[in-house]
């Protein structure tokens, strides 16, 4: 935005030295759609192309007319113009403003503006238009202006792209025709005579127009030059005897990406890329009002992957420079990321990856994709495989006299066992020796994919060998290509790569070319993450069942939304509020609302996370998402012990045998806790009863792979209970095909957070008091468990998946 105000600034400093006419005759009012729709065809506002700022100048019979000049203030489906009549002793300046609508049909719009002069608003008339574009050959058009006037005007109008079918050729050659019925003093007057106009873009850039005004006998040219952002251009207008009539010269800024001239000299870029902080579904942060509060560390996996294709579809942009990525994310967010830059190397494009360290998940994504990596000669690469610590508190509670009873519906639901337990069981080293190999193995593929012929070795020796704390150890397992400082950079790339330039800019907005607008059909996106509560949820951090069942209900009713994707990164929570999220999915399948679901799973869907997903169409997972963890798990805390050593006594009085169930100043009585069994028994049927429906599997095969085993997304797969591996691209190409999509989709965010405003800020520049806040691995283990206590204090039966596998 800084570039485009300087920008701005200049060309309103240089455009003083031009010299308006009111005369648009021999614009074409089909073809028209920059910034000169509000005067000729405001219905154009809504296509696209009309954004952004203009002046223009006006020459009359070749002299400069200083004091006549227009402004036009264009945005999405709204203008302000101003017209300036600078003749002394005249209040004649004239005032549009303009409003187009595109949402009523397919590739029709409506317009209209009203016109009126300074103080007389009230005096003021309006206007009406109308824009079709049936096909990228064909666009219609029709005006009725100063429809309350007594001199009034009607005019229809059609253009033709005889190659508009091909998008390269399209603007090459338009041919355009409109005829005028023009009301003099309230008399009606015939049809006039057709205004012809030819048009074409010879090359990125350089527009030009020639039209003859049959009626008037008039020629009018019309030329501009385009410079990215700024256009620069001329009309002229001629009689019958090549006699200058008048003359307009104009300067528009834009925010679109305009054909421009520099495409001819523009070199190839490489993109340098410093993607840092945390990469996750969706952003957290807290409300005020309409407005939203987010960390500045955080960006989705839709922004990143969206950049990734911006970038593919970017003819400059030949590669892309990773500078010490140093971002977080789950090992499935990487893979969603992995496959989208091999979709950017597939056209030729490459991907370089620059760091003066690399931890050991940065690296299997960087080795799957570069074509070259290149680390500081003093830098390391920590890859040394995967490993899973916990600390178990059994022995220290005793000692204090903190009793725990937990509650497991099987032996491998082990969310509590850090707090029961005063060792790891062999279910849990069972559960966790499994997953980890799972993920292993995906690693060390993706590792191999990108440097078979480099590594000197095999890939399990080369990161048993690990970590590379020198880099030349690195650089001899040929782990890396090029140990190299940081300055040298970018002449090595230059040298390797035949490249002269580089940028951190991409063009995003681009012009609108193609008259005929895709159709496109709606998918709801329903973002699940974070832990499943009751109630209201937050945006990015807790899934609230109120929040998510609402959401899920509204785009069901929508019968504009052909289906809904429920993208889930949660390891669960409250069972109670999976249900009520999982009802609203199963009736999504049944009654005058049906219509499909798709899960889609993020970094994790297990337990909880899972059940809400049990009841969708199709689901599809990473390969490294963990999933599975379908199990019950229930915790009672009591401390009787624990008062008895700090001398606190209890006296209870009581009105019903258990009047008192929850206490935690005595241990419980074992009809109490045969109550608490038996309801997670009860619930652990109902969960996999739910699985077997949705999966149209038996339910003794569900509990067979169930009882709370952790899996990742390849092993759920291989036992049925996803659908296939991939990411949110292979859920809309699925949901295209499950909706009978025959269209493009366009997806839309249902979650429930309606954030009109979102503000980002700099949390370390608040809260970091000059001093690592990171706490050991116990003590963090504790405050996990204490939030999550204090999060389902009043709940009975939990769905948690047992721990979360973080980088």
């Amino acid at each position: 935005m800084k570039k485009l105000f300087l920008i701005i600034m200049i060309a309103f400093s240089l455009s003083i030295i031009f010299a308006q006419a009111d005369n648009l005759r021999n614009l074409p009012i089909a073809e028209t759609d920059d910034f000169w729709s509000p005067l000729v065809n405001p219905a154009a506002l809504d296509f696209g192309n009309s954004n952004g700022f203009a002046y223009v100048g006006e020459d009359l019979d070749g002299k400069n007319q200083k004091k006549f000049y227009s402004l036009f203030f264009n945005m999405d489906g709204l203008s302000y113009v101003f017209q300036r009549d600078g003749r002394e002793d005249m209040d004649n300046d004239r005032h549009t403003l303009a409003s187009g609508v595109g949402d009523i049909g397919r590739n029709f719009y409506l317009g209209a503006k009203y016109d009126w002069k300074n103080k007389y608003i009230k005096d003021g008339f309006l206007s009406w238009s109308a824009l079709w574009r049936p096909s990228n050959m064909l666009s219609l058009a029709a005006t009725a202006n100063d429809t309350g006037a007594d001199d009034k005007e009607y005019r229809i109008g059609m253009s033709i792209r005889p190659f508009g079918m091909r998008e390269d050729l399209g603007r090459k050659l338009t041919v355009s025709a409109d005829i005028i019925h023009a009301q003099l003093d309230g008399e009606e007057a015939d049809w006039q005579k057709p205004i012809i106009s030819v048009s074409s873009e010879i090359v990125d850039g350089l527009y030009l127009s020639a039209a003859y005004d049959l009626e008037l006998e008039q020629i009018g040219l019309n030329t501009s030059l385009s410079f990215s952002n700024l256009r620069i251009g001329n009309l002229f207008g001629f009689n019958d005897n090549d006699k200058y009539v008048h003359g307009n010269h104009y300067i528009n800024l834009t925010d679109d990406n305009l054909h421009s001239l520099k495409e001819l000299v523009t070199p190839d870029k490489f993109y340098i890329w410093e993607l840092k902080g945390e990469i996750k579904e969706q952003k957290s942060g807290f409300k005020i009002g309409p407005i939203s509060l987010v960390s500045k560390g955080q960006t989705t996996t839709k922004d990143v992957i969206d950049k990734i294709k911006e970038l593919t579809e970017d003819k400059h942009i030949t590669g892309i420079i990773f500078k010490n990525p140093n971002f977080s994310c789950s090992f499935a967010i990487r893979q969603e990321i992995y496959t989208a830059l091999q979709d950017f190397k597939k056209s030729g494009k490459k991907v370089i990856v620059y760091a003066d360290f690399l931890s050991g998940s940065q690296y299997f994504l960087a080795a799957g994709v570069a074509d070259e990596i290149y680390v500081h000669k003093q830098g390391s690469i920590d890859l040394r495989g995967l490993s899973v610590s916990l600390p178990y508190y059994k022995d220290l509670l005793d000692t204090l006299g903190i009793d725990i009873i937990n509650f497991q519906s099987h032996e491998f639901k082990t969310a509590f066992n850090s707090f029961s337990e005063n060792h790891m069981t062999d279910a849990e080293k069972e559960t966790y020796e499994y997953l980890l190999q799972g993920l292993y193995d995906e690693i060390t593929a993706m590792i191999v994919s990108g440097r078979r012929e480099k590594l000197k070795g095999s890939i399990k020796d080369i990161i048993d060998q690990g970590p590379y704390l020198d880099a030349s150890r690195a650089y001899d397992a040929g782990l890396v290509d090029y140990l190299i400082y940081e300055d040298e950079l970018m002449d090595l790339v230059k040298k390797e790569y035949k490249i002269k330039s580089f940028t951190k800019e991409n063009d995003t907005e681009e012009l609108q070319t193609q008259w005929h607008k895709q159709d496109v059909d709606k998918v709801a996106v329903i973002y699940a993450v974070g832990n499943i509560i009751k109630g209201k949820g937050k945006q990015g951090m807790i899934i609230g069942s109120e929040t998510t069942a609402k959401a899920i209900r509204k785009a069901r009713e929508d019968k504009s939304v052909k289906g809904i994707i429920l993208r889930i990164d949660s390891g669960g929570g409250s069972a109670f509020a999976s249900d009520v999220i999982n009802r609203e999915i199963e009736l999504c399948k049944e009654g005058k609302n049906k219509k499909p679901v798709i899960a889609s799973m993020s970094g994790a869907a297990a337990s909880g996370g899972y059940y809400i997903a049990a009841n969708a169409d199709k689901i599809i997972a990473e390969p490294a998402t963990i999933t599975g963890s379908i199990g019950v798990i229930g915790v009672f805390p009591y401390f009787e012990r624990l008062y008895e050593k700090i001398l606190i006594n209890w006296g209870t009085v009581k009105i019903g045998e258990h009047a008192d169930f929850g206490v935690t100043h005595k241990r419980p009585s074992q009809d109490q806790i045969d109550q608490v069994t038996n309801y997670i028994a009860k619930s652990y049927d109902d969960f996999i009863t739910i699985v077997a429906k949705g999966r149209g599997m038996p339910k003794e095969e569900v509990h067979k792979i169930a009882q709370g085993r952790v899996w990742t997304g390849t092993q759920a797969l291989e036992r049925g209970l996803v659908d296939q591996l991939g990411g949110m691209d292979d859920a809309v190409a699925e949901m295209k095909i499950l909706a009978g999509i025959k269209e493009e989709v366009e997806l839309v965010d249902f979650s429930g957070y309606e954030n009109k405003m979102e503000i980002s800020f700099d949390t370390e520049m608040y809260f970091n008091r000059g001093y690592d806040a990171e706490l050991p691995q116990e003590m963090q283990t504790l405050l996990d468990w204490w939030h999550n206590y204090k999060l389902y204090e009043n709940e009975k039966a939990l769905m948690l998946m047992p721990v979360k596998i973080s980088e």
